[in-house]
């Protein structure tokens, strides 16, 4: 279904739309597809898919980051869009057996988001922005600790995301909240949210953090208990429950524990159970918007990962 949204513009480069028969998709939608691209190339013994789908990034390059959309027009960088492309950038580094593919772009764009990380931890959403996003703040701690040959100081630039996920934006009932801006926090709770806490958390374990594996296992049971809840995570987004599960067997690579794989096994059963029936019409399935393709290359990278070697879900991204 995703293939139906991918074309060639007039330059022969790769070209997204966010629904077949569609506009051209916003970057965070490409660095998904991106990152599915990898993914399934690495499954197959092969690089063209990757090399085909980085090219199609040019549109977007502005300066040494990324803009939102393809456009000569300069627009507003967002960071977590930026973090999205440096993520899928070093999973393929992380996963290749010959050279470092993606790794210099990865360390380019780690620098770039690194700029917009404030004093208490928390990291811009947006260029010019004052809200301090989960999803920002997240996506950088973990590129910190993924982006290959990093800075020293980047361990430090994670250990300040995670505080500030667990800290200002901790809520009550022990969840992450949304996003805080002029004090005032939004207290919304996303899927991805939680997994991007969850998996900074286990890389953090990973780096030698001897109480962070606990803080990643609590805060995993949280979010199973909330969006047990309701049918909660079957009517959220698949692009934040793709996020939330891949990060889910980050975790089960450190801990064993099977309830995190059940978790992601038992929603993409249902998922291409459904799908196969009706395309996701009328299942009740969350979305994104209007942006399809968003929400079919999270998928994608979720079920490409139980594909994969249960030894590499170790270097998810």
């Amino acid at each position: 279904m995703l293939a139906e949204a991918v074309g060639v513009d007039a330059r022969g480069r790769v070209l997204l739309l966010d629904r077949p028969g569609g506009s051209a998709a916003t970057l965070w939608p490409y660095s998904q597809a991106l990152h599915a691209a990898e993914l399934l190339a690495h499954l197959r013994g092969s690089a063209e898919p990757v090399l085909s789908f980085a090219s199609g990034l040019s549109p977007y390059r502005r300066g040494s980051g990324f803009q939102p959309r393809r456009s000569p027009v300069p627009g507003r960088r967002y960071v977590d869009d930026n973090a999205w492309v440096g993520l899928a950038a070093s999973h393929t580094a992380l996963l290749s057996t010959t050279g470092r593919p993606g790794s210099a772009i990865a360390r380019r764009l780690l620098r770039w988001c690194r700029r917009h990380q404030v004093g208490s931890g928390g990291v811009r959403w947006r260029e010019g922005s004052r809200g301090l996003h989960a999803c920002s703040t997240g996506t950088v701690g973990v590129l910190a600790l993924r982006a290959p040959e990093a800075s020293p100081e980047s361990s430090t630039v994670a250990r300040c995301c995670a505080d500030f996920l667990l800290g200002p934006l901790r809520r009550p009932d022990g969840l992450v909240a949304d996003n805080i801006r002029a004090s005032a926090l939004d207290d919304t709770v996303w899927s991805y949210n939680q997994g991007l806490a969850i998996g900074l958390l286990a890389l953090l374990h990973q780096q030698g953090d001897a109480s962070a594996l606990s803080a990643a296992q609590d805060l995993a049971e949280l979010t199973v208990e909330h969006y047990a809840v309701d049918d909660r995570l079957w009517r959220e987004p698949p692009c934040f429950v793709a996020v939330l599960g891949r990060m889910l067997l980050l975790l089960h690579a450190h801990d064993g524990d099977v309830r995190w794989v059940t978790v992601v096994d038992t929603y993409l059963d249902r998922v291409w159970d459904r799908t196969a029936a009706d395309g996701f019409t009328g299942s009740g399935i969350g979305a994104y918007d209007q942006e399809r393709s968003l929400d079919l290359a999270g998928l994608t990278i979720l079920t490409a990962l139980r594909a994969s070697p249960a030894r590499e879900l170790a270097l998810v991204c």
